[in-house]
């Protein structure tokens, strides 16, 4: 009687993990999400800045969540999408990284009104800093992202992945020069960092028109005629 009994707990317990595996992958047994890094390997010099990209292809119908943080009013919001390096000879500058321009939309499963998410195909482009005390020859890293798929109605767990390469580290001094891809495509990119530069500038012109604005005024107070 208990060998039928553990029989079918192990059944039960069995279905359970195939079930909670295809969740994970989703209905149609596929990864949520596949990534990748290009270049996979590099050649720099200690000091420099190397860009690679990391690309993400959602499966049909699901999406990731943008690099920045977005909270409703109760203070709860979806895992936002994190970028990391993890190797100490490289610094990821992270106030740089560009990323295809996210669908803004409404949220209703986190009644969020306007909420980055990424379809499809996104790109992340990662400006690494080598250090200049970095050892000479091959350096191995991981990009690490950690993120969180949905669909329209429910969400997967956040998940961590990390995508390996590799960058050889040379003595020989050099700079690197962007490549004319890069530049062709700043369009398709935005960035953190540039937001808050053009927010910058819009204010700082508005403080000069006004600060002119005054100045006139009191030109005008100064050469009026005095009455006597």
């Amino acid at each position: 009687m208990k060998k039928v009994v553990m029989f079918f707990v192990g059944c039960f317990f069995f279905l359970l993990g195939t079930s909670l595996i295809s969740n994970v992958k989703g209905s149609s047994g596929k990864e949520p999400i596949t990534w990748s890094v290009t270049p996979s390997a590099i050649k720099a010099t200690a000091g420099d800045t190397v860009t690679i990209t990391l690309t993400g292809v959602n499966a049909k119908e699901r999406h990731i969540y943008g690099i920045k943080e977005f909270l409703n009013a109760e203070g709860v919001g979806p895992q936002k999408t994190e970028i990391t390096i993890d190797n100490k000879s490289l610094i990821l500058n992270a106030s740089k990284i560009r990323y295809t321009k996210p669908k803004v939309q409404y949220d209703s499963g986190f009644q969020i009104p306007k909420l980055e998410t990424h379809y499809g195909k996104v790109e992340f482009s990662l400006p690494v800093i080598i250090k200049k005390n970095s050892p000479v020859g091959k350096v191995t890293a991981n990009v690490v992202v950690y993120y969180q798929s949905c669909d329209e109605s429910t969400c997967l767990p956040p998940k961590e992945e990390k995508i390996p390469f590799t960058i050889d580290v040379d003595k020989s001094t050099g700079e690197l020069v962007p490549s004319s891809e890069e530049n062709n495509n700043s369009s398709t990119f935005n960035t953190a960092e540039n937001t808050q530069a053009q927010d910058n500038t819009q204010s700082n012109a508005g403080v000069h028109v006004e600060a002119q604005t005054n100045t006139q005024q009191e030109a005008k107070k100064i050469d009026a005629p005095v009455k006597t």
